[in-house]
């Protein structure tokens, strides 16, 4: 199900049908999934969620006693479903407890909470319901801060506040969809981890650092270097135990310069990019799909030799990146074949797609460098007005 209009998503239709799905897209007909030749069945759907949930009943409907897997793509999703809690059916289909656990995974401020009681490694932080709350967090924690609004994802509703002056402008603007988190900078690399759980029980799991960020430098990644490390193995684990999560989601975290340890920022209640880059580290989410939708809760663990560190410049967001910030040495390496790993080569429809995707881009570029640089025509002087003398 996918209601936002997301590069991120793209790739899941593939990893559905490897792993044995007949996959059927619920949502924006505009989404770039859409174009993949493994979706079987497109059903166009109002993005806002509640249409978006009656669509969701309409189509579950269907398919009677045999009830497919939801995979919730978007926070958009996410809410449709949470809209649903009066179906039968919610529980059997929603990543966790719709009725105890959908805050968690849907809110920052319930997920950080219930993080913490995990003993989950989290910044120093506060969660403020109110201004008098965010006023004392600015004058118990160290600034710069984070102020994060709670329902939102990849880098949007996060603002960096470096004075006090900014604390009140900043939560008032946020805090529209409920209370703010408020956390204290870490200073280190930052990066994801995929992950598919059965029941809160971790079958596979992947990390990356971002090495490169687009759009933005608080944006999704676009440039990825592949590693292992069992720190990470233990907090995906214990986020498994405390969310009871059913499904594919992920976390973002940083990995702390002056400690070593990753501390999560983010936790994704949902379907996030690159399960197909499990590959670089010996994590096949295919067979691990087909494993959790025949209820046999295997476990991959990922594997890399000694300084083995794949990096992996994702398609399309590094073009992408490329066009937007004038990066023609980029670029040229991609055209060259040297950066062309994540080309889905087996979607024809999808390179198609974002073939005219590029060009677009492209053209819009180059229609801002024209008007920058072209030059204006010279004011002419304003006509002055005769003087009539009167005899």
């Amino acid at each position: 199900m996918a209601l936002e209009d997301r590069f991120s998503l793209a790739r899941i239709p593939s990893l559905l049908h490897h792993a044995g799905c007949r996959v059927t897209l619920l949502g924006d007909p505009r989404a770039p999934a859409c174009a993949s030749r493994f979706v079987k069945r497109m059903i166009p759907c109002p993005i806002d969620p509640p249409s978006a949930a009656k669509a969701l009943s309409n189509l579950v409907a269907q398919y009677g006693p045999n009830l497919p897997w939801v995979v919730f793509g978007d926070e958009r999703a996410l809410q449709a479903g949470i809209l649903c809690r009066q179906e039968r059916w919610l529980p059997q289909v929603f990543p966790v407890d719709p009725f105890k656990r959908a805050d968690m995974i849907f809110r920052k401020a319930a997920f950080m909470e219930a993080a913490v009681a995990a003993g989950v490694p989290l910044p120093r932080m506060r969660v403020c319901r109110s201004l008098a709350d965010a006023k004392s967090a600015a004058d118990q924690l160290q600034f710069p801060l984070f102020f994060k609004r709670d329902v939102d994802c990849a880098g949007a509703g996060v603002v960096l506040v470096s004075d006090k002056s900014d604390v009140v402008p900043v939560y008032q603007k946020l805090s529209d969809t409920g209370p703010v988190v408020v956390q204290q900078m870490v200073h280190g690399a930052v990066g994801k981890t995929n992950t598919l759980y059965s029941r809160g029980r971790l079958m596979c799991h992947t990390s990356a650092y971002a090495t490169r960020t687009w759009p933005g430098r608080f944006g999704p990644s676009c440039i990825r270097q592949y590693f292992c490390d069992p720190q990470l193995e233990k907090i995906a684990a214990d986020i498994g135990a405390a969310t009871g999560f059913h499904g594919l989601c992920g976390f973002d975290w940083i990995h702390e310069r002056q400690t070593g340890r990753f501390i999560v920022i983010e936790f994704n209640g949902r379907s996030i990019a690159t399960y197909h880059l499990g590959k670089y580290v010996h994590v096949d989410y295919e067979r691990a799909i087909a494993d959790f939708l025949h209820d046999r809760p295997t476990v991959q663990r990922p594997s890399l030799r000694p300084g083995d560190r794949p990096v992996i410049h994702m398609f399309p967001q590094d073009i992408r990146r490329c066009i937007s910030e004038r990066d023609l040495l980029g670029l040229a390496k991609w055209f060259s074949g040297t950066l062309t790993l994540d080309i889905p080569w087996g979607d024809a429809n999808l390179i198609l797609f974002f073939l005219m995707d590029f060009v677009r881009l492209g053209r819009k570029r180059i229609r801002r460098l024209f008007r920058r640089f072209r030059p204006q025509p010279a004011e002419s002087p304003a006509p002055t007005t005769p003087t009539h003398a009167l005899a």
